[in-house]
């Protein structure tokens, strides 16, 4: 078999154990299934990439993730329909709680630490080697203490697990806290070697370090945010735009609308937040003094918002696009400019000299041409 066959086989291994938890997730309860969506996303990104670039290891990893989740979906499923048949302690739903102990510390690893290491080239500089394969050995170390825990937890009750050996009790506990301990350490290496390379990037590299970096932050606010963090939904969203933004990089796919996206999504947080700022404070201020919540009051609130949604966006985007998409703004200066030039030019070749001038700046063609019909 040729190396391309092998690829095939593996990519299709990994995304088959994928759709076989994501099935039974689908058969036992469908609110599994929505929690599942992260990983839908990985698998995707990762079946796409490591099929496109198999070269580059972010989506292996990310196709691991999608296989791991999918035994996570397997376990809970099994784990439910031992709940519901009234025989908790199963053989195959105390073998789904086994898996549930250490599972996660896999997701952890493969779709957080390594990605941060490796992205967005799959390659690892010498320097940060000692810290993928010490992460890979805390993972294994964790993986094999997760198996042999004291307990499981199946259907909200705690089990004896049957492969537990209470005479390594004291070692085990040991090299739990010590293996979790040295992947947080991992993590925020890994963490500032991504930062490391982001201030060292240039040209494409750059762009795509700022699509990681833009999912990231979107991430971290949704975890600092109370209410959000809260929300599976919305988290699922926010942790599956961490891969669809490595695809997107990875792949180059509309690379360069990196700085029209931060630009939008900043404008519409800010006049999000400050139109809700403004509802509430006419609410709450008519409400103090007039000492009722009438109707009137809250329709005056949302009419004043709607009526201030239109200008606040124009001021707020003119005032992002400055900081973050400096092309756009730089290019809506110079065209304006050129537009105010031709009120007051009437010389064809000094017009069509400075036409030419702005479409190079703004749009930075390879060649410019320029046809012109005069009349004889």
């Amino acid at each position: 078999m040729t190396t391309r066959n092998w690829i095939d086989m593996g990519r299709g291994a990994l995304f088959a154990v994928f759709l076989v938890g994501l099935s039974w997730a689908a058969i036992v309860s469908w609110h599994q299934t929505l929690s599942l969506l992260p990983a839908v996303v990985f698998a995707g990104v990762g079946l796409v990439v490591a099929g496109r670039k198999p070269q580059n290891a972010i989506g292996w990893l990310f196709l691991g993730v999608g296989a791991v989740c999918g035994l996570i979906g397997v376990s809970n499923a099994a784990m439910a329909v031992a709940v519901g048949e009234g025989h908790p302690t199963l053989w195959f739903s105390t073998a789904a709680a086994v898996m549930s102990n250490f599972l996660w510390l896999l997701v952890m690893t493969l779709g957080v630490i390594l990605p941060l290491l490796l992205f967005p080239n799959g390659l690892l500089s010498r320097r940060w080697r000692p810290v993928l394969w010490v992460s890979v050995y805390a993972m294994v170390v964790g993986v094999a203490i997760g198996a042999f825990a004291p307990t499981i937890t199946v259907g909200g009750q705690d089990y004896e697990n049957p492969l537990h050996a209470s005479t390594w009790d004291s070692v085990t506990s040991k090299l739990w806290v010590v293996a979790l301990g040295v992947l947080s350490v991992c993590g925020a290496l890994a963490l500032v070697s991504t930062i490391l390379r982001f201030r060292r990037s240039v040209g494409v590299e750059r762009v795509q370090m700022r699509w990681f970096a833009f999912s990231g932050a979107v991430l971290m606010v949704t975890l600092f945010i109370p209410g959000l963090s809260d929300n599976d939904v919305v988290f699922g969203l926010a942790f599956s735009l961490v891969p669809l933004s490595c695809g997107i990089a990875i792949l180059k796919y509309h690379l360069y609308d990196i700085d029209r996206i931060i630009s939008r999504t900043t404008s519409y947080a800010i006049v999000t937040g400050l139109l809700l700022t403004t509802y509430a404070t006419i609410v709450g201020t008519a409400s103090r003094f007039l000492h009722t919540n009438s109707p009137l009051v809250v329709a005056a609130a949302t009419l004043a918002a709607a009526a201030l949604a239109r200008p606040v966006l124009r001021s707020v985007q003119t005032v992002v696009d400055r900081r973050f998409n400096r092309s756009r703004y730089d290019a809506i200066h110079t065209v304006d400019t050129f537009g105010a030039r031709l009120r007051d030019q009437v010389d064809p070749d000094q017009v069509s000299a400075e036409l030419i001038t702005t479409v190079n700046a703004t749009l930075e063609p390879s060649t410019v041409r320029l046809w012109s019909h005069r009349p004889i």
